[in-house]
């Protein structure tokens, strides 16, 4: 992978070694990739697991444009009035206690919106603590709406880590996120955060998280600028910054590379002016994070093929008991149930079907050590594998660049 920067820098990434290196040969030529992968040992136990996200509800407030469990999306499931009874809980957090492989234990309560089902939260934190005492944490992803003092005062009581969704500015934000109603919910997810901010300084900057969700990229530039002059925004970068998630089910268009450096380098233009910019920082920070934090060390002859099993730290617990890899793997890849347990003899097939598709895929591909690519590829046929494939090397060949322009303006 060969990229040159507008000082006419040119850089090279060599696969085998994971470096990137300068060229000095006016014309580079990519080095041929041919990566044999060893099948992945049987897997009988989850080793690394202390992370659990329990769906305590499929009910909403809100109806995103954008939301995968909106019924737009291919074998997902969706919103609809069914929520945790207590003695399911029961039950999942007598798996939990079975299951779980290391200390602290983190659970991490998920929708819908699960702040609808607050009772069941604080009953489930009530035995959870009793179990596990100090060794026990808690995560809440919420849409912020109802977030009022009497719930805010709880989660702070009980350390909560919150994570907020807020998608840029207002006229961004209610663009995509609506009440039932089709009105907007800016207005009422920064007045609870005013009040967090307000009555708990230092838990608003430790322990709430901010997580964006973009249309397009083109958008940052301007949500960039509102945020920094914003009182309370400019006081909290976002955690995270998302694209949408894609949609194989309507079709996904191919990354233009011309079309997406030319917008990496209008935002990177008002990042080098605007330096202390939150939203920029953690945008530009996020997609260069696999560049920063790579091992330099060269591959071995014989690899074997990177998945999340069985190297996962967290599940997915659905609100029928079912068991995930996680809360975004497709509804019809459950690998066991709260009852019954892990199903190894599933995990070792969906391992295996992956464990054919990077062969078949990945071996002679550039970016295979820098790559997202996971499970959620089982899902996809080979003409939509094809299409991600390539916009996962177009975008990697892109930030790739933002980092070398980065590292050249000293803004690493």
């Amino acid at each position: 992978m060969i990229i040159q920067t507008k000082s006419g820098t040119t850089y090279q990434y060599d696969y085998f070694s994971n470096r990137i290196e300068i060229v000095e040969n006016d014309f580079p030529t990519e080095k041929e990739i041919r990566i044999e992968y060893l099948p992945t040992s049987e897997i009988t136990t989850l080793p690394l697991l202390d992370a659990f996200v329990i769906e305590t509800t499929r009910k909403c407030n809100l109806r995103c444009s954008y939301c995968c469990y909106s019924g737009n999306y291919r074998n997902v499931r969706i919103h609809e009035p069914v929520s945790l009874t207590e003695k399911q809980a029961d039950d999942i957090l007598d798996f939990i206690l079975k299951n779980h492989k290391q200390k602290p234990v983190n659970i991490c309560f998920y929708g819908g919106e699960p702040l609808l089902e607050f009772a069941l939260i604080r009953y489930m934190v009530d035995k959870a603590e009793k179990i596990w005492d100090e060794n026990i944490s808690f995560s809440l992803s919420t849409n912020g709406v109802i977030l009022d003092k009497e719930i805010t005062d709880y989660l702070v009581e009980h350390r909560f880590t919150i994570n907020i969704s807020l998608d840029g500015t207002g006229i961004y934000h209610d663009k995509n996120r609506k009440t039932i109603s089709g009105t907007g919910s800016f207005d009422s997810i920064y007045k609870n955060l005013s009040s967090i901010k307000e009555t708990y300084p230092a838990y608003f900057q430790e322990k709430v998280n901010l997580l964006m969700t973009i249309e397009y990229l083109q958008n940052i530039k301007a949500i960039a600028g509102q945020w920094q002059s914003d009182g309370l925004l400019s006081q909290k970068a976002p955690a995270h910054i998302s694209n949408f998630s894609p949609n194989y089910a309507k079709g996904i268009p191919l990354l233009d590379e011309k079309q997406l450096k030319q917008t990496l380098y209008e935002l990177l233009d008002f990042y080098q002016s605007h330096p202390d910019n939150g939203v920029l920082k953690t945008f530009f920070e996020e997609r260069i994070e696999d560049f920063k934090t790579r091992l330099i060390v060269d591959l071995p002859d014989k690899n074997r093929a990177s998945n999340c099993l069985p190297e996962n730290r967290k599940c997915f617990i659905d609100v029928y008991g079912k068991v995930g890899v996680c809360e975004k793997m497709c509804d019809i890849y459950r690998i066991g149930d709260i009852y019954n347990g892990f199903d190894f003899k599933v995990i070792n097939q969906m391992v295996k079907k992956m464990d054919k598709l990077r062969q078949r895929n990945c071996s002679s591909c550039e970016i295979v050590r820098l790559c997202d690519t996971c499970l959620l590829a089982l899902d996809l046929n080979e003409a939509e594998l094809s299409v991600n494939c390539h916009n996962q090397r177009i975008s990697t060949k892109c930030y790739m660049l933002m980092m070398c322009e980065l590292a050249e303006m000293r803004l690493l």
